[in-house]
């Protein structure tokens, strides 16, 4: 083992830049490297454990500020309070991660399972509950995108958003209990697509002989549209006589 390692290839061993060493050694959190006879700077192994330190430090999220602090205070308990803060919120930080892999996972689900249904054939399903219409200005947008249950009724050439819920919350709502439904998946951008896949619903009923009632609903299936970039994952369902 050499007793002193250039500038170069301290930073290389932590994986930081020549110009954070500089900028350490700056701001003071670094006492000034010295050069050997031949011009060069280099670390002798305090100084290099001593950076290593702080790259932890900085890694962990902890400031400029504060490790400055413990590089300065001569009191341990001081130090292990800054330094059992920045625990904590890295436990903060790690639960928050643990929760956004747990919805993009939901949603890897989600997309594989949309992409095998929009792949297969028309099918036909029993839907529960109601559908709520909102009147102007009733749900905000932090609202609808935390609502899952967001839906269109798709009636006389009109789109009315509304939700899908358990129970009847009104006198508008609209009742699905133990009604049939054809049912297709698939993404979209524009209306033009959702009218498309209603003209697909309606021809595969009259084919079928099916008796359709008078309007559709569509939801937008939020996990699965994350993979779809540009387009929405939808399902439309067109109301039959039962």
């Amino acid at each position: 083992m050499k007793d002193t390692y250039s500038v170069g290839e301290v930073a290389k061993l932590l994986q930081i830049s020549i110009h954070t060493i500089r900028y350490y050694e700056k701001v003071g959190l670094l006492p000034k490297i010295e050069r050997l006879e031949n011009g060069y700077r280099y670390f002798n192994t305090e100084s290099i454990l001593r950076l290593k330190g702080i790259v932890l430090l900085r890694a962990c999220g902890m400031s400029i500020d504060n490790i400055l602090k413990i590089h300065q205070d001569n009191s341990i308990e001081n130090n292990l309070n800054l330094m059992l803060d920045t625990s904590k919120m890295l436990e903060s930080h790690i639960a928050e991660l643990q929760n956004k892999k747990r919805e993009l996972d939901e949603a890897i689900i989600a997309s594989e399972e949309f992409h095998t249904t929009s792949s297969s054939s028309i099918v036909k399903e029993k839907i529960t509950g109601w559908f709520t219409p909102y009147f102007k200005n009733e749900i905000s947008l932090p609202d609808f995108l935390e609502d899952d249950d967001t839906a269109w009724l798709l009636q006389d050439e009109e789109f009315v958003m509304g939700k899908m819920n358990a129970s009847q919350e009104s006198e508008d709502s609209l009742s699905l209990e133990d009604q049939l439904y054809l049912c297709c998946y698939f993404s979209f951008n524009n209306e033009e697509a959702i009218e498309q896949a209603l003209k697909k619903l309606l021809a595969y009923a009259a084919n079928k002989k099916y008796n359709t009632k008078d309007y559709a609903l569509l939801t937008v299936l939020s996990k699965p549209s994350i993979s779809l970039g540009h387009h929405l994952a939808g399902r439309l369902m067109l109301a039959l006589h039962n």
